[in-house]
């Protein structure tokens, strides 16, 4: 259980470095081209805020999506271990059943 939790959030990590890196390349690129066609800087400053909410936005899409997964994985492991917890009690009651019946 905990190596999963583990695996993802390692994933989560590395999704956000990558999205990151990605963001800083082309936020450099675009400060490159801006400053070669002459904006002002506040122009520049509000393209990198921009930038930036849509990683923000995607990094949080990305956890949310792992979250739900994680919560799926978790509820049907649950799921798995009540059921083997009730087999062994439901087969003690059809041997009970079955030897009530033998008797009579």
């Amino acid at each position: 259980m905990m190596f999963y939790r583990d695996c993802i959030e390692t994933c989560m990590t590395l999704l956000t470095c990558i999205v990151l890196l990605t963001n800083v390349t082309q936020i450099n690129s675009i400060k490159k081209k801006k400053r070669k066609e002459g904006e002002t800087q506040w122009e520049l400053q509000d393209e990198n805020n921009e930038m930036r909410g849509r990683v923000r936005g995607f990094c949080l899409l990305v956890v949310r999506w792992l979250v739900l997964r994680w919560e799926r994985f978790e509820r049907a492991q649950l799921e798995n271990t009540v059921e083997r917890e009730r087999l062994p009690i439901q087969d003690r009651r059809d041997k009970a059943k079955l030897l009530t019946r033998e008797q009579q």
